[in-house]
């Protein structure tokens, strides 16, 4: 066998190693498969509308020119291909779509130049264009598109046979064309010739079309469609085709059309007479003749109109006026894209007649308007003189309105004066009392509302009471005579007590207001002790009618709150914890203040104002003459036996001071007292009275005179085995 040799670099191998070679070899073939396929152009214009002008100057040379075939069908220096159009500008203005010659991604792109250049040097020279960039790195461009007709912006990526834009003449432009060029990579001196250098799939005979299939599969130029919505007269050679009355040639002609004319199908029929193989004829209009034309001389194209739409598109639609859209319950429906072109409206709501339903049916602006659904008699369901009626739309619904006004309302549920209520607004005065005692003294009227045709209770009355209130100028049990039967001397027996009332008149018994009682004190009846005057405001949330004026709680919140307005620690209110203020509008007014005597004011919110007495100076314990707590020293004033005297509270007479014993395990007395009182002294009773309260009680409490030594004692043993206990250290840290 002869031997070979075949060296890489510095490694050679005799024939004896050709296993080793041809696999080498074979590995670089499946390396080099992975590189991207080169990428092949179709044709990117309809082969009927489109004619080569310019093709790709080969000869670089400045004042030479030769296409790719050897020929002249170029200018000096062209860096792409020419394709003009059949009918030039009449072509152009009907449209001639530009669709991508190979998938890319788009690059570059630009709209909006002037597109009937004629001179060859409009500014910018690419006019409306599309460069884009494909999977090898080759970049395809498509210049002087016409204006306005862009598709596609930077960034988007297209595939073969999408629309770019349609033929124009913008920029360096002497007509209507396509400048289709061909670049190695992004920079425009790359260009070079397709034909050449077989960039396309198939590049076709000189002068001819290169193959309109795309590289992948599909077309630049899809197959006319067969609906035939739209045909191109064609085969005329130049001539005219004439238009027949009806499908065949026995009558005379209506008109005449010329060829390559796209026109819209009108109807069809295929049982016309038979020109050259096929009987369809079709129904057209062109230039006011309607008439038919056989298809021979006719094919189905999309010259016609672009397409509405893309497949999977939908738009808002309306079908109804136009000033009824989104008025009412009009609104919008849904257009959905069927083969490029919108369907029907669907699921709009246009006007309909008027309903009483509280809408806007008929989309006018106005509600339930002319009474709608209404009109036919009723019954009221009320009875009396408004039992029949009149139906009417009121609120979006059907009601029985009464054919009469009725009368005077009256108290008995029925509807007396036909407005739709019942018993409303109905009140009178009243008085429960006594006959002969309404308006005498204090006796007076109060008011009943009717409700579901009964009188509620009389609010606000204030009839007579049981017996005569002394000495407060008032005819309280409303016999037309002021505090008869009372003492009005001034001077009262040690001890006595009689009821009295201070608050205004009509408030005692109303509420938490009631009487208290004067006792008689050094012949002179003292202030009225225990009485409960009305507040100067209703305190809420405590259920009681705190100013006396026959109601619960008036003017509260339904709300739980606790207001403090006067900012004194003590509010009024629901949430209020402890005791209440009684004027919150008074911050000198508050549970906790201490009262002074004869201002006229409750400082201390309870038993009211308490009269002042004649000392200036504060008493001692056991000193006789105080009227109230603040005539003491201790703030205690006691009575005993019809005797006030100052003292201190205590369990034990071991709690008071030397001469004293504590008497009702309530307040010092001297021990050596002798004062009467009411109580049974027999049985060891000793009377005890703080601000005119009495009682009795039985405990004597003797002094212990040993048991404060004990105590002492206890406390100074206790004390002593403490310290002992203590441990000491001089130790400190």
């Amino acid at each position: 066998m002869e031997k070979f040799f075949a060296c890489s670099h510095t490694r050679c191998w005799d024939g004896n190693m050709s296993a080793r070679f041809f696999a080498f070899l074979l590995f670089c073939g499946l390396f080099v498969g992975h590189a991207e396929a080169a990428t092949k152009f179709a044709y990117p214009l309809p082969t009927k509308d489109t004619v080569i002008t310019a093709y790709y100057d080969t000869n670089r040379s400045s004042g030479a020119k030769r296409d790719w075939n050897g020929g002249s069908h170029t200018y000096d220096n062209h860096a792409g291909s020419d394709y003009g159009l059949y009918g030039r500008w009449t072509k152009m203005d009907a449209g001639v779509w530009i669709t991508a010659a190979a998938p890319g991604k788009v690059v570059s792109a630009s709209d909006g130049q002037a597109d009937r250049c004629t001179s060859g040097s409009c500014s910018p020279c690419n006019g409306n264009y599309v460069k884009i960039q494909h999977s090898d790195g080759k970049h395809s461009y498509y210049l002087h598109m016409k204006k306005g007709t862009v598709q596609v912006k930077v960034g988007q990526n297209v595939k073969c046979g999408d629309r770019l834009g349609k033929v124009g003449s913008s920029g360096c432009s002497t007509g209507p064309h396509l400048h289709f060029q061909v670049n190695t990579a992004s920079s425009y001196s790359t260009h070079r010739c397709p034909f050449v250098h077989n960039d396309w799939v198939s590049k076709g005979s000189y002068k001819g079309y290169p193959s309109t299939t795309c590289q992948s599969g599909g077309s630049t130029n899809p197959p006319p469609p067969t609906n035939c919505d739209y045909i191109k007269t064609a085969r005329l050679q130049g001539g005219q085709l004439n238009i027949r009355p009806s499908s065949n040639t026995n009558q005379s002609p209506v008109g005449t059309v010329g060829d390559g004319v796209c026109l819209k199908v009108l109807s069809k029929t295929t049982s016309g007479q038979n020109i050259s193989g096929t009987t369809t004829w079709y129904k057209i209009n062109h230039n006011g003749a309607t008439g038919w034309i056989s298809a021979y001389y006719a094919d189905c194209s999309s010259c016609g109109p672009p397409a509405e739409c893309n497949a999977g598109q939908t738009k808002a639609c309306y079908t109804g006026a136009a000033n009824t859209r989104n008025k009412g319950v009009c609104k919008d429906g849904k257009r959905s894209c069927n083969n490029g072109k919108w369907g029907a409206c669907q699921n709009d709501t246009k006007p309909s007649a008027e309903k009483c339903d509280g809408k806007d049916n008929d989309c006018d602006g106005s509600v339930d308007e002319g009474n709608p659904d209404a009109g036919g008699s009723c019954t009221t369901g009320t009875g009396g003189p408004c039992g029949q009626g009149t139906k009417q739309c009121k609120g979006g619904k059907i009601v029985c309105e009464a054919n009469q006004p009725g009368g005077t309302e009256l108290c008995d549920n029925v509807d007396n004066n036909c407005d739709g209520q019942i018993d409303e607004g109905l009140s009178r005065d009243c008085y429960t009392g006594p006959p002969n005692t309404n308006g005498i003294g204090s006796c007076k009227g109060g008011t009943q509302t009717c409700n579901a045709g009964e009188w509620g209770s009389c609010n606000g009355e204030v009839k007579p009471t049981n017996q005569e209130l002394c000495n407060n100028q008032l005819d309280d049990n409303c016999d037309g005579n002021v505090d008869e039967g009372c003492n009005t001397s001034g001077s009262c027996t040690a001890g006595e007590t009689r009821p009295c009332y201070t608050g205004p008149a009509g408030t005692q018994g109303v509420g938490t207001c009631k009487q208290g009682l004067e006792t008689c004190q050094n012949n002179t009846w003292s202030a009225c002790q225990n009485q409960v005057l009305p507040a100067s405001q209703e305190l809420c949330g405590n259920a009681q009618d705190d100013n006396c004026d026959g109601q619960t709680d008036e003017n509260c919140s339904g709300s739980d709150t606790c207001v403090d307005n006067d900012k004194d620690g003590y509010g009024v209110g629901n949430s209020c914890i402890g005791l209440q203020d009684c004027n919150d509008n008074d911050p000198n007014m508050h549970p906790n203040k201490e009262e002074v005597c004869g201002n006229g004011k409750d400082e201390d919110c309870k038993d009211g104002d308490l009269p002042c007495s004649n000392t200036t100076t504060k008493l001692q314990v056991g000193q006789a003459g105080c009227t109230q707590a603040s005539d003491c020293v201790t703030n205690f004033c006691a009575n005993k036996g019809g005797v006030n005297r100052c003292s201190q509270p205590c369990k034990l007479s071991a709690e008071c001071p030397t001469g004293f014993e504590c008497v009702g395990e309530q307040a010092c007395w001297p021990s050596s007292g002798t004062t009467q009182s009411n109580c049974d002294s027999a049985s060891g009773e000793k009377c005890f009275q703080v601000r005119g309260g009495c009682g009795c009680s039985s405990q004597s409490e003797q002094p212990d005179p040993g048991l404060p030594v004990m105590l002492f004692l206890g406390c100074l043993l206790f004390m002593w085995r403490q310290l002992r206990r203590t441990p000491h250290s001089t130790n400190r840290k």
